[in-house]
């Protein structure tokens, strides 16, 4: 492949691998380890090409945060067609992709456990992605509409919930009679989750209900 479009897609796939780089230098080293010239050696690229393409150690460190190695994307945890199901199914629909997709990476676990004991540039990034990841799946979840402020809160603690029981369970089996430890226990939980979902969304009835019949 040569030309524009030979040079877009090597640049692409360089990003991912210094993306991948990120993480596998976070989980090594921890994240006083994490600087461009481990980075580069793990990614086998030149440090001067990772700072072309993000800048300083704080630049690589928000675009490694806006990652799918990272966190997941609006795309992976919203219902392909939101406006077909219920504002019930949706919700539980997001909160248990959600569940699976930060199952899914240890590393992001670490860093949210980071967040309370020892934050650091890697999880303020984490703060401002989330905070704009969230926005953006109201949007999708509400079609547009601004949500109810008490029923904010309420998905908001589900959520956070859910998030400290996901870090909580790496170190600890059960927690307030959840098996938190274990895959079988998070199916169990998730399981639950169009239940709560609906008593926070319940079904309204048909305004204009058939009179067949």
């Amino acid at each position: 492949m040569t030309g524009a479009q030979g040079r877009k897609r090597d640049r692409k796939a360089t990003e991912a691998l210094i993306m991948k780089a990120v993480g596998t230098v976070l989980t090594r080293e921890g994240f006083p380890g994490l600087t461009l010239k481990a980075v580069a050696a793990e990614a086998g690229v030149d440090k001067v090409l990772i700072y072309r393409y993000y800048g300083p150690i704080d630049a690589l460190l928000t675009a490694y945060g806006q990652s799918v190695e990272f966190w997941p994307t609006v795309a992976d945890v919203v219902p392909p067609e939101p406006e077909a199901i219920s504002p019930a199914a949706r919700l539980a629909y997001f909160l248990d992709r959600t569940t699976e997709e930060l199952s899914r990476r240890p590393l992001t676990l670490e860093l949210l456990a980071m967040e309370v004991g020892a934050p650091n540039p890697l999880t303020e990034a984490l703060d401002t992605v989330r905070e704009a990841w969230g926005r953006d799946v109201a949007q999708h979840l509400l079609g547009g509409s601004d949500p109810d402020p008490q029923l904010n809160v309420a998905i908001s603690l589900v959520l956070a919930g859910i998030q400290n029981l996901l870090v909580r369970g790496r170190t600890t089996g059960i927690y307030s009679g959840m098996d938190i430890g274990s895959a079988e226990g998070w199916r169990e939980i998730r399981a639950s989750l169009p239940w709560l979902c609906e008593r926070l969304l319940p079904s309204r009835p048909d305004p204009n209900p058939s009179t067949e019949d």
